[in-house]
């Protein structure tokens, strides 16, 4: 009895979930909407600098800059203000195809998707105050320090590993098992970085096989990457760390020089008569056409798509693209080109001889939720188990295996 009451529980908890999350954003806009005076005409307003994209990048853009309080910006977003729900780790499967979602599918691929309807991927990028970081699963993961190294090699001055690490530094608020290495790694920063609170008995399994393959234990964010790790996570007392909670909600309301504009879609820039510098923005916000200039800079922060899309809209892009979609051209340069994700592939299911597996459904309860909310631990953190670089060549990791121990009949995942 007490089985199926259980059971009963956590299919109405997981199946509200999802009609949760959307009544919730749509409340935000709509109280927005109602409730938020934005003037006729936004030129009214002097602003130094106007950030588009209230991003990863865009949030931290927006909270350094104003640190000057003599700076003004404006920053604008097409979304909105996370709910609290996109700040729990295991509900994060449920804020895709949401309304905190962008919810681009890719064009039909010839090499990858193929097991996908139409050869098509899908692929969230968020659509709200802190970005894709809103919604991702949090792995704290810098890069590698060869990369750094040959993109300076390459021309780009200062981005050198030992030219970045102190940017990584200040920006890290390092709470875990690493925060005695201040070599690598920060304490006072704004972005929390903490070890993955729950794992699954799988996790020793996979330690164990990567010491059978002769890999080391080490950190994966100093200078070698190749060996094994505990993920290390954008998370505080078990809540998301995205950029919005780390940047943008500690000074809201603070700094009378910061404005904020959400559900604003910037469509197109702004050019002087001379189209050479850019003076403004042009943006739709519930239905009606606003233009807002800024005396110092405009910066573009919207996105691997949404930056590219602005740009070719506003007549900088391919000359012949431009022309086919008469969009009067600006300069003739090729935006768009060489977008790449990651590659990536599912290995699996793996079978093992006892329940290991996180199933979403057999771990909500009560007491999950007791863990939670008041300790900040239990299931409800969980991002992965595991992470591992495998070594090419010189240090230099040419894999990277996460290991995500999840039900392949859970709900955790469509």
């Amino acid at each position: 009895m007490l089985a199926w009451l259980h059971r009963i529980f956590a299919l109405s908890i997981l199946s509200s979930t999802p009609l949760l999350i959307h009544y919730v954003a749509e409340w935000n806009r709509l109280h927005e909407y109602f409730f938020s005076f934005v003037s006729s005409d936004l030129t009214l307003y002097k602003y130094d600098y106007i950030i588009v994209g209230g991003g990863s990048a865009g949030s931290v853009l927006a909270s350094r800059l104003t640190e000057n309080p003599q700076i003004n910006i404006l920053l604008i977003e097409a979304g909105g203000h996370p709910h609290f729900l996109t700040g729990i780790p295991a509900f994060t499967p449920y804020l895709q195809l949401s309304p905190y979602d962008w919810s681009f599918e890719t064009e039909k691929q010839d090499e990858a998707c193929k097991g996908m309807i139409g050869n098509r991927c899908k692929w969230p990028r968020g659509k709200m105050l802190g970005g894709t970081a809103g919604m991702n699963y949090m792995l704290y993961v810098r890069g590698n320090k060869r990369d750094f190294d040959e993109w300076e090699e390459m021309g780009f001055e200062g981005w050198g590993y030992e030219k970045v690490l102190p940017y990584f530094k200040k920006s890290e608020l390092q709470l875990g098992r690493y925060a005695h290495d201040t070599k690598h790694h920060g304490t006072e920063g704004n972005v929390p970085v903490s070890d993955s609170i729950y794992i699954t008995p799988m996790a020793k399994v996979y330690k164990e096989l990567a010491q059978l393959a002769g890999l080391p234990i080490r950190d994966y964010n100093a200078e070698n990457q190749t060996g094994f790790d505990i993920p290390q996570l954008t998370m505080r007392n078990g809540w998301r760390g995205d950029p919005y909670r780390s940047y943008i909600e500690p000074i809201m309301n603070k700094r009378p020089n910061l404005k904020i504009l959400t559900y604003s879609h910037v469509t197109k820039l702004l050019f002087d008569d001379n189209k050479k510098i850019v003076t403004g923005v042009e943006l739709l916000r519930f239905g009606k056409t606003y233009n807002v200039s800024a005396s110092k800079e405009i910066i573009l922060s919207a996105g691997a798509i949404g930056s590219p899309t602005i740009l070719m809209h506003s007549g900088v892009g391919h000359a012949q693209h431009l022309k086919d979609l008469n969009i009067p051209l600006v300069k003739d340069l090729p935006v768009g080109d060489n977008l790449q994700d990651h590659i990536t592939t599912m290995l699996g299911p793996l079978l093992v001889n006892q329940s290991a597996s996180f199933d979403v459904i057999e771990t909500m309860s009560f007491s999950t939720m007791w863990d939670y909310f008041v300790h900040g631990k239990g299931p409800l953190t969980i991002s992965s188990d595991a992470i591992i670089f495998r070594e090419a060549i010189n240090n230099f990791p040419s894999a990277q295996i996460l290991f995500m121990p999840i039900s392949m009949t859970s709900d955790l995942v469509e």
